[in-house]
């Protein structure tokens, strides 16, 4: 069965341990239900992308948040995200609210989700971030100052700032996360409705997930 994810360290990704601790939970749920899960990694919104695509052989991608598309239907939650702000050490910034940001110049990841509460804000035009293409190149713009703020989950930060080798290099007592939480988002397997098990697949992995503790794959 195969399904598309991205690099998303500690969650996922082609070089983790795994493939990344969702992934290893995964799979080991859907070998239990008799299925072999093939992850191909791919760029955000190439994957959001391939599993749209008429006549996918995709069954879905996955991490994802909750949002609303007829193409696809989510899975219970497999785990949950924090999303955070990062700030250079240098900076000295004030956020007690989402609304604080209109403020300052601030990235966004393209083609990510974030909060319902900022995405909102973006699609009414009372914020108006930047695009970054990932999180690492979100970490790089912060580092050289490009701009005061970028959006990114917590644990994700940790864990590219002391694994990834260019990072631990230039980016290291240079970007720290800003005590403001965004939010908490809850993980899901996006199923590609194009294809023809996944009716069955979602039953399936649902039934598995509510025998689970909330967080309990993160």
């Amino acid at each position: 069965m195969k399904i598309v994810s991205l690099d998303w360290p500690p969650y996922t990704g082609a070089n983790e341990p795994g493939q990344g601790a969702i992934t290893v939970a995964l799979r080991r749920i859907f070998l239990r239900l008799g299925y072999q899960l093939v992850v191909e990694f791919m760029p955000w919104s190439r994957a959001m992308l391939e599993v749209r695509r008429p006549k996918s052989h995709y069954i879905g991608y996955f991490p994802e948040y909750p949002i609303d598309d007829p193409l696809v239907q989510l899975s219970d939650s497999i785990g949950s995200s924090e999303l955070r702000l990062i700030q250079h050490v240098d900076s000295h910034i004030s956020v007690q609210q989402t609304l604080d940001l209109q403020r300052y110049s601030f990235f966004v990841v393209k083609d990510y989700v974030n909060t319902a509460e900022l995405d909102l804000l973006i699609a009414q035009r009372k914020l108006t971030p930047q695009l970054s293409l990932s999180d690492k190149n979100s970490i790089q713009k912060i580092v050289y100052k490009r701009g005061e703020l970028a959006v990114i989950d917590g644990k994700v930060f940790q864990h590219l700032i002391e694994h990834d080798a260019e990072l631990i290099a230039t980016a290291q007592g240079k970007v720290r996360l800003h005590p403001f939480v965004l939010g908490q988002q809850s993980l899901h397997v996006a199923f590609n409705k194009q294809h023809p098990a996944y009716p069955q697949l979602l039953q399936q992995l649902n039934a598995e997930l509510s025998k689970l503790q909330l967080n309990q794959i993160d």
